[in-house]
């Protein structure tokens, strides 16, 4: 991983990846697709990682090197007496691989590295199927005794250099490649093993980080050496879950607003609360005016938005200290600071004579900060800008000042204000307690870092030098970043500014995946690659999913705000659904006016369809048990997964949800019928009747105590839905639903969903024995239609609009119809 730049500062050695397969074959290239049946690797199962490792480094890391004409001899370094313990240790050095790889980018350089290139592509998605499909689960099987992480484990090192490689070769394929671009490049080892985690925790990150990030094993590499200002937080993120981090989360009893690192105890400067809820009640727009002279003095009041001037929206982490559940106050010299920060941004987005714009930063100097005013909007020209040496106005939105703490009806209209108030927002500034310890000045290349790393073509692409790549990288990563509220703050804005120590930087909003119209969908590729296999090296099923195609665009807003959330952490949990309210254009502060119990119900009444797989969420046992199946949304106490349009789609309809395929599933969603039921039981063998084939059942009821509506698993006939998804926290299993079946006809099934876990997996040894088996169970018909009655959901009275007209259907009748196939892997 030589190629990749590495921040030199950060104190921590890069990774060295060792070669170990001195002596056995290594695959050439030329037989790369035959190589493990000619090694006889078809059947074997490997005793340890080290052994993985060593047929993944003689197979995959060095075929996709022969593919394209580079020899072992060329990524193997010689033996470093000066370094190596080990006689004749020799380690993998791919240095040189950009130069290696240049000839490749042309695809009309000749004939040969056309036919390189084809040949390469089948090998991309030979090698990503092997990795997901087989080795993340062996991978599992070794973590609880290995613990490894990318230091501590050379075997798996090696297993992350294959990924690192196949992010290089896919950088240069992907964009004529239709077949890459659907397998996603999100890091596997990161999504669905925990070696990635504990190897960002080792260098004081959050190992949420490998979940929540959407990015390659090469970024997540790089993120490892950068600097992220949080030393005073290092190593405190042994709390935080799998998928989200908590250490920015805040309790209001024994929360404390922060002054300044320089101030001691200055006073607090209390806003009118008083007319703060006058301005609300008018429905007017609150901000802040600030007046600051040339010796700090300053002067706050609250004020109804003037159209005519504009206005810098605040977003910031509360754990940073600038929140206060007391009351609308602040100490002065955090007010001083806002009020320069302020400045700062206005002057940026101005003057362009007062900026040195480069990129996606900009410079500001100092010297012109109390100089100038903020002027009102379309201003005549730059004569404009007069110099008031003696003071300086600006006007900002920041929640800590601008909602009432006391008044709750004040305060539900204010939040639900939040939406027009930073769309409406000149900028934005990110104030992040970590991001504003890091000096951008220091990001750029050091000493000793490769000038031809692979990642200098990407930001040569991008107009980006490597500071504004990594400043960009470190707020994805950042605690604003892992927040609930920050999404919609940022996902409206039109201009975000992210403060760091020494300089505001602009930031990309497109980076978060959702976009202010809620049009852009998360990459959710790497979820969609079926799990388990009848072979040990096959490669895709060939069984597609068909059906009808959509006559729709689903909702993928819905979608994309999900996921969002689910890699975000918040304080208040019941405050979730107003985020998504807003972002789906509902009224947020209509929402927070009605029962927790009852707002994600609201929500999923106006959605006009939701993927399929949201069925394999659990039940949030906060509800009502009375209105039936509601899943638990993002941003509660457990763990939420991801969802996506690949298994499926809900289509709202007069008499229920529609269930229609999806256009490009990445694998059959497989229907089943139990005549006699599957029962609960920790592992059940279910074999289809004529095919012989089998996979093996975990069917898990919750306790009694949290039972609701919807019945437990019963004995009589049930109806089996396997999807190829995999679970997060045992990916070799997928998730299924289970149904009760009411009526079965020739064309027509009617079911009832069970409150019941089912996760599955394909059957190697179909004759094994489990603790209960049933080998009766058949593929449903292909043209059979299916009902699943999710249970009642009742009105909700006294709802203010939009949402009771959205929420008028009282009972929920999904009807499915799909084509079905006689195989089950």
């Amino acid at each position: 991983m030589d190629h990749l730049p590495w921040y030199a500062p950060c104190g921590v050695s890069p990774v060295r990846v060792p070669f170990i397969c001195g002596g056995e074959a290594l695959c050439g290239g030329d037989d790369f697709l035959e190589f493990p049946e000619k090694q006889e690797w078809q059947w074997k199962h490997p005793e340890s990682l080290l052994q993985l490792a060593r047929m993944g480094q003689a197979w995959l890391f060095f075929g996709l090197l022969g593919i394209v004409g580079i020899s072992p001899e060329a990524c193997i370094s010689a033996v470093d007496d000066a370094t190596s313990t080990i006689a004749e240790e020799r380690w993998i050095d791919t240095s040189h691989l950009p130069d290696l790889l240049q000839g490749l980018k042309n695809p009309e350089e000749s004939a040969v590295q056309e036919v390189r290139r084809s040949r390469l592509a089948d090998a991309i998605v030979r090698a990503k199927h092997v990795m997901s499909h087989i080795w993340i689960p062996y991978i599992w099987e070794f973590d609880a005794q290995d613990m490894p992480t990318l230091w501590n484990s050379p075997s798996y090192a090696i297993i992350f250099s294959i990924e690192v490689l196949l992010d290089a070769l896919e950088a240069i394929l992907s964009f004529e490649n239709d077949d890459l671009e659907k397998l996603g490049s999100k890091s596997l080892l990161a999504k669905f093993t925990p070696g990635i985690a504990r190897s960002l925790l080792q260098v004081g990150k959050c190992g949420s980080l490998a979940y929540r990030l959407p990015f390659t094993a090469s970024k997540l590499y790089h993120l490892m050496s950068l600097p992220d200002g949080s030393d005073l937080h290092r190593h405190n993120h042994s709390l935080c879950k799998e998928t989200s981090c908590s250490l920015m989360n805040v309790d209001s009893l024994t929360y404390r607003t922060q002054h300044t690192q320089r101030c001691v105890a200055c006073e607090n400067l209390e806003i009118m609360e008083a007319e703060l809820v006058r301005l609300i009640q008018r429905d007017e727009v609150p901000v802040i005016r600030s007046t600051m002279d040339s010796s700090s003095n300053l002067r706050v009041s609250i004020v109804k938005m003037d159209p005519t001037v504009d206005y810098v929206a605040i977003s910031h982490v509360w754990a940073g200290g600038l929140g206060n559940f007391q009351a609308n106050s602040l100490p002065h010299c955090q007010l001083q600071a806002l009020h320069r920060d302020v400045l700062d941004v206005m002057i940026c987005a101005y003057d362009d004579d007062c900026v040195s714009y480069n990129d996606a930063s900009v410079d500001i100097p100092r010297g012109m900060i109390r100089k100038l005013v903020p002027r009102p909007q379309n201003p005549d020209g730059r004569a404009w800008f007069g110099s008031q040496r003696t003071q300086t106005t600006c006007y900002y939105w920041i929640d800590t000042l601008c909602i009432p703490v006391h008044q709750r009806d004040e305060k539900i209209r204010a939040i639900n204000s939040m939406g027009r108030i930073y769309a409406g927002a000149a900028n934005i500034v990110v104030l992040d307690p970590t991001l504003s310890r890091t000096n951008f000045s220091t990001l750029h290349r050091t000493p000793g870092e490769m000038t031809d790393a692979i990642y200098s073509e990407e930001v040569d692409r991008d107009g980006e030098d490597l500071r504004h790549f990594r400043a960009n990288m470190l707020v994805d990563a950042s605690p604003w970043m892992a927040r609930s509220w920050p999404l919609q703050e940022a996902a409206l804005a039109s201009t975000i500014y992210v403060k760091f120590a020494d300089r505001k930087f602009l930031y990309e909003s497109s980076r978060l995946g959702i976009s202010s119209t809620l049009q852009t969908l998360p990459n959710q590729e790497s979820r969609r690659l079926m799990w388990g296999g009848d072979s040990l090296w096959s490669l895709y099923s060939d069984v597609l999913g068909t059906g009808e195609p959509l006559p729709h665009t689903p909702n993928t807003e819905f979608i994309s705000v999900w996921n969002q959330l689910t890699r975000r952490t918040t304080s208040y949990p019941e405050d979730v659904p107003a985020i998504f309210a807003a972002l789906l254009y509902r009224s947020a502060g209509e929402l927070l006016s009605i029962a927790p119990q009852l707002r994600s119900r609201a929500i999923l009444r106006c959605v006009e369809s939701l993927p399929l797989d949201i069925l394999t969420v659990d039940r949030d046992r906060a509800v009502d048990t009375k209105a039936g199946w509601v899943p638990r949304f993002p941003g509660s106490r457990e763990r939420v997964p991801e969802i996506d349009l690949t298994h499926g789609v809900l289509e709202r309809t007069a008499n229920g949800f529609l269930v229609r395929p999806a256009l490009n599933p990445s694998g059959p969603t497989r229907i089943l019928i139990c005549p006699s039921g599957v029962g609960v039981s920790d592992y059940i063998l279910l074999r289809d009747a004529l095919s012989g084939e089998a996979i093996t059942l975990r069917a898990e009821s919750p306790a009694a105590a949290f039972r609701g509506k919807l019945p437990a698993a019963s004995s009589g006939p049930q109806l089996l839905l396997l999807l190829s998804k995999p679970c997060l926290q045992t990916p070799s299993w997928n998730f299924g639903i289970l149904c009760d079946i009411h009526e079965h006809t020739k064309d027509m099934v009617k079911t009832r969903l069970v409150d019941t876990t089912i996760t599955w997996k394909a059957e190697r040894d179909p004759h094994g024995k489990l603790q209960h088996t049933s080998s009766d169970c058949r593929v449903l018909e292909d043209s059979c239609s299916i009902y699943i009655e999710m249970g009642m959901l009742i009105s909700i009275p006294n709802l203010p609009p939009p949402f009771h007209t959205a929420m008028a259907l009282s009972r929920r009748i999904y009807r499915f119809s799909f084509r079905w196939f006689s195989r089950l892997t």
